[in-house]
């Protein structure tokens, strides 16, 4: 008899313990690093894009897109045949630092959705510092508004500085360059460039020595060449505006300085050498952006 009552205890506990992993479950993604914990809502398909294409990864470029998509729940309670669910984002600086923060990304869902199998997504534009090494980490929390049911979404993740460009650089300071797409507001990668959109080349945080308040005179030149030799456009001073009357230095330089492009399709010999030139008459300082570009 008392080995019978052994027995019946062991039954309980593995009920208890079965009933307990059915409610909360928790995953580790080994390629990207992402960690998942269902309390009482479970999501069967993760889908990470980058760029939006497929891909796993856990350090980006600065200025890629990540997309995460979230299909098929299961938890979910249901009012009128429709979820109402609730996504808040938090992307974290070396653990302390809040970098961006969402309560709800999901506005558009606050009457409810009927979407069966449930789907919800999330994109980031990764245009965070990187040149201190820092570390990410992207927190989501998916919550049942008219349940208890949370599912959560930990992604750590690094930036690299984007190198489509080369950069070089006398007497100034920067904190990025990058090709920007204006019209699919997205940053260039593969440097491949479709002749129907209109792009920048972005100088962000330029410095140089403390200099607010003071008059300068710069020079910013822009060319493109074909592997032919032949010019594709190009212009000798941005900046003609100021080549006499000068521009204060806080004016044209701290923030952001966009050089944008546009073209008239045409063929090209393909590919294409990328110059722009910036720099001051009568002082050291200057700055040289290069890069290899298709025209398509």
């Amino acid at each position: 008899m008392k080995k019978y009552s052994c027995f019946f205890a062991f039954i309980v506990v593995l009920f208890f313990i079965s009933g307990c992993g059915f409610s909360t479950s928790e995953s580790t993604d080994l390629v990207s690093g992402a960690r998942t914990v269902g309390d009482g809502l479970e999501c069967n398909d993760i889908v990470m894009e980058i760029n939006g294409i497929p891909e796993k990864r856990k350090v980006f470029e600065y200025g890629e897109k990540l997309d995460l998509i979230f299909n098929d729940f299961d938890g979910f309670e249901l009012k009128n045949g429709k979820h109402f669910p609730i996504l808040s984002a938090l992307i974290l600086r070396d653990g302390k630092d809040t970098a961006l923060f969402s309560e709800n990304l999901l506005d558009n869902y606050q009457e409810g959705t009927d979407l069966n199998p449930l789907q919800l997504n999330a994109f980031f534009l990764l245009s965070f510092p990187y040149q201190n090494g820092e570390k990410y980490e992207l927190q989501i929390v998916i919550k049942d508004a008219i349940g208890t049911g949370i599912f959560r979404y930990t992604q750590p993740f690094t930036i690299r500085r984007n190198d489509l460009l080369s950069v070089k650089t006398e007497g100034y300071s920067y904190s990025n360059v990058y090709l920007w797409n204006m019209s699919k507001e997205t940053s260039v990668f593969s440097g491949v460039m479709d002749m129907k959109d209109q792009y920048a080349i972005m100088l962000e945080g330029l410095r140089s020595e403390l200099r607010i308040g003071e008059t300068v005179y710069p020079i910013l030149s822009v060319e493109l060449m074909d592997a032919e030799g032949v010019i594709v456009l190009a212009d000798n001073n941005l900046l003609i505006h100021y080549e006499d009357s000068g521009v204060l230095y806080e004016d044209v330089f701290l923030e952001k300085l966009p050089i944008t492009l546009s073209f008239n399709e045409g063929e090209v010999s393909n590919p294409c050498s990328l110059k722009l030139t910036l720099y001051e008459p009568g002082s050291s300082r200057k700055m040289e952006v290069n890069g290899e570009i298709v025209l398509k």
